[in-house]
């Protein structure tokens, strides 16, 4: 019998039709399920470009076919040298869509400017960071670059 850590393949940033610059429009949340679970990961994060919108949907397909997933959004802040710096907010699989809308509500990030990859919060990334954390999510850089 082993005991200790146990290792599990997991993608933090996935994306949906939810985001306005995602290719595919025809992708379905049982497609996004069935193609994780075919890549061996027992998890993901649905980190669209500012909306949540599709987290709901991805959370149900995931519930039935055994695939964890972690509601998340990925947030354009204003300062970065050549634009604005992309800040991802992972947060407990229990949250869902409204939870990620509040933390945009917070950000002043609105409805009309969801999924839009040139939408962003004026707040800077230490606010951002420090807003994602105050409503109980895990501040993560998005990109190395």
């Amino acid at each position: 019998m082993g005991y200790g850590l146990k290792f599990h393949k997991i993608d933090l940033h996935i994306h949906t039709p939810a985001s306005k610059c995602f290719a595919d429009k025809n992708v379905t949340p049982a497609k996004i399920v069935e193609t994780a679970l075919a890549k061996g990961l027992s998890a993901i994060a649905i980190t669209d470009h500012n909306t949540g919108a599709w987290i709901d949907l991805v959370k149900e397909e995931g519930s039935r076919k055994g695939l964890v997933v972690f509601p998340g959004v990925e947030i354009s802040a204003a300062g970065g040298g050549e634009g604005t710096i992309h800040i991802m907010g992972i947060f407990d699989a229990s949250k869902g869509t409204k939870d990620i809308e509040n933390l945009l509500g917070n950000l002043g990030i609105t409805p009309d400017k969801y999924g839009a990859e040139d939408a962003f919060t004026t707040q800077s990334p230490s606010e951002v960071i420090d807003t994602i954390s105050r409503l109980g999510g895990l501040a993560v850089a998005a990109h190395a670059n």
